[in-house]
C-alpha cells in the first residue's frame, strides 16, 4: 500500500516512484556491501546488456528531440520516456544481487507468487462481481487493475504463466504446490481469454511450446 501524501498523483507515477526509490535503496547497499570484499563477481546477461544499451540510445534520441523535457521525464515518469525505461533498467539489474543466493531468489520467488495470486484473484472478482466490488477509490472500473489498464493486465497474466511454467520443469516441488502453481496458471489463462490480446497469444504459446 503506497500513497504520496499532499501530491495527486496517479497509480502509475506512484509505481514507478516507488520503483526508482526502492531500486536505488538496493543499488547503493549492495554498492557499499560490495566495499566489505576485495573481489567481486558476477554474471551480466547479454539481454540485460542489450536493455542497457537501449536506455543509452533513448537518451541520446530524447536529448537530440525538439522536445527534451517530455522526451526525457514527460510529465509523472511516463512508460514512452527515456527516464522510465532507465527505471526498468535498475528493476532488471537488482536481481542481480541475488544470483549467489539460492534461498533469497527463492523467498523472493514466493513474495511475488503471493503478489500474482493476489493480484489476478483480485482482478477475475471484479470482472465477475462487477467495478463496485473493492473499488478502493482508485479503481473506477473494471478495466483498471493494480498493475494498469486490461493490456498491462493481460500482459502481467502472460507473464505469470511463462514464470509458473518454468518454475514447474525446473524446480522440484511438492504435488500440491504444483496443483496450486497449475490453478494459477488456470486463473490467468481466464483473464488472458477476457482481455484477448491477440500478440500475447501468440508470445505465450511460443514459450510454451519452447518449453
Amino acid at each position: 500500500v503506497l500513497f504520496v501524501p499532499g501530491l495527486p498523483a496517479s497509480l502509475g507515477f506512484d509505481k514507478v516512484l516507488l520503483g526508482t526509490i526502492l531500486g536505488l535503496v538496493v543499488v547503493v547497499l549492495a554498492g557499499l556491501s560490495a566495499l566489505r570484499y576485495h573481489k567481486t563477481e558476477t554474471v551480466l546477461p547479454w539481454t540485460l546488456a542489450s536493455f542497457w544499451i537501449l536506455v543509452l540510445i533513448a537518451f541520446i534520441s530524447g536529448a537530440l528531440s525538439g522536445d527534451v523535457n517530455d522526451a526525457l521525464r514527460g510529465s509523472v515518469f511516463e512508460p514512452q520516456t527515456a527516464s522510465f525505461l532507465a527505471v526498468m533498467g535498475i528493476l532488471m539489474t537488482v536481481p542481480l544481487v541475488l544470483q549467489k543466493s539460492k534461498t533469497m531468489s527463492m523467498r523472493v520467488l514466493m513474495f511475488f507468487g503471493v503478489g500474482v495470486v493476489l493480484t489476478l484473484l483480485y482482478s477475475l472478482s471484479r470482472i465477475i462481481l462487477g467495478a463496485d466490488f473493492l473499488a478502493l477509490n482508485s479503481f473506477g472500473a473494471v478495466t483498471v487493475s493494480p498493475v494498469g489498464n486490461f493490456n498491462d493486465l493481460a500482459i502481467f497474466s502472460g507473464l505469470s504463466i511463462i514464470i509458473i511454467l518454468i518454475t514447474l520443469l525446473l524446480l522440484p516441488l511438492k504435488k500440491s504446490h504444483q496443483w496450486a502453481m497449475a490453478v494459477l496458471a488456470l486463473v490467468a489463462l481466464d483473464l488472458m481469454a477476457v482481455v484477448n490480446f491477440f500478440g500475447l497469444w501468440l508470445l505465450v504459446g511460443f514459450f510454451a511450446l519452447l518449453l
